[in-house]
């Protein structure tokens, strides 16, 4: 792991190490279909550590549902997952991105406009999205929700921060 970011950091790429917090034991891919991962995710978390502590500067969300660590939210839109145990418990800082928000597993619980904000609100910092449907769909929304909440307004300008913040690494 740590070779592999180090390699693509010497040539200026940014390594993204996913899906966090790991799909391995998933018996569908997410863009097809919801996942459920089931039981502990400690051995899952492994490959994430040592990316984290080699220095990735990004790390991709999963879709899928972890219930021993959020039952009610998919891992890309719970704070459980993104804030609790990326940010906090394994000290990651760098930049959090989406998985595809059109994939199958986020349009069974809701829109993609929706979704989108609830990554951010859980601690996302880029939305992935691979169709120019759902951009017109997602940048609206997210405007108007920024001018209407303050706290989601702060927390779209850290997000850009910390975008625009490996931006700058990577044109150094």
């Amino acid at each position: 792991t740590r070779a592999s970011i180090e390699g693509m950091r010497a040539a200026k790429v940014a390594a993204t190490p996913k899906h966090f917090p790991g799909l391995g034991r998933a018996q569908v891919n997410t863009d097809d279909a919801s996942a459920t991962v089931p039981g502990p995710i400690e051995t899952d978390l492994v490959p994430f550590r040592a990316a984290v502590e080699a220095g990735a500067p990004l790390v991709m969300l999963s879709h899928a549902l972890y219930p021993r660590l959020d039952p009610d939210r998919i891992a890309s839109q719970s704070s459980r997952v993104v804030t609790g145990l990326l940010r906090e418990r394994l000290g990651f800082d760098g930049v959090i991105v989406t998985d595809s928000i059109e994939a199958q597993a986020v349009l069974d619980r809701s829109g993609v406009a929706r979704a989108a904000e609830r990554s951010l609100r859980a601690g996302a910092d880029l939305v992935l999205t691979t169709g120019s449907a759902s951009w017109n769909q997602v940048h609206p929304w997210l405007l108007r929700a920024a001018r209407g909440d303050p706290a989601f307004r702060e927390r779209v300008r850290g997000a850009a921060a910390r975008v625009l913040g490996l931006k700058g690494q990577l044109l150094r």
